[in-house]
């Protein structure tokens, strides 16, 4: 398994200095070779194909490995965000009422502020505006300084997306 586990670091650098093609292949490689990590390289090249904005194959690569049954909290806050970057704003809430879900069975609160914020864009651009000012309300009260990266707006802070969801109120 050292091997594995060598490899597994030089696919994720490679990832980080641009070598998508080489990095994809050795998982590729991986997958082959190392059938019981499945799972784990499943995260891996969903990571290395969200990287390069390949955001289709890394969707699959998520929801293939929360169907197997290995998913895990990270797995469903990552397909949540990589299907906002994709503007698949039903998927993505989905993805995170059910990463809030079992978050609060397994009682893991971690992600919680950041999952809120999500969830209240993507209801935002699904029209949903009282649940989405509803669920940014949430996420302030776990994190007053709320603000992550939203494809096409950079990092926005809670204050820029609750004046987006006044602006859509109004018309």
């Amino acid at each position: 398994m050292l091997d594995l586990s060598k490899r597994r670091q030089r696919v994720k650098e490679l990832a980080r200095r641009g070598g998508f093609d080489e990095a994809i292949t050795e998982c590729h490689a991986l997958l082959e070779q190392f059938p019981e990590a499945k799972a784990d390289l499943l995260r891996l090249r969903a990571y290395v194909y969200a990287t390069h904005g390949k955001y289709h194959e890394a969707i699959a690569d998520r929801k293939e490995l929360i169907a197997s049954g290995e998913g895990v909290l990270r797995d469903y806050y990552l397909l949540g965000d990589n299907s906002i970057s994709l503007g698949q704003f039903r998927e993505a809430a989905a993805a995170l009422r059910e990463l809030l879900r079992l978050g609060a069975e397994q009682k893991e609160d971690w992600f919680e502020s950041a999952a809120f914020f999500l969830l209240s864009y993507s209801e935002m651009q699904l029209g949903r505006l009282q649940e989405a000012s509803e669920y940014l309300e949430r996420a302030v009260a776990r994190d007053p300084d709320c603000a992550l990266p939203i494809r096409g707006y950079g990092i926005m802070t809670y204050q820029q997306l609750g004046e987006l969801i006044n602006r859509r109120s109004r018309g």
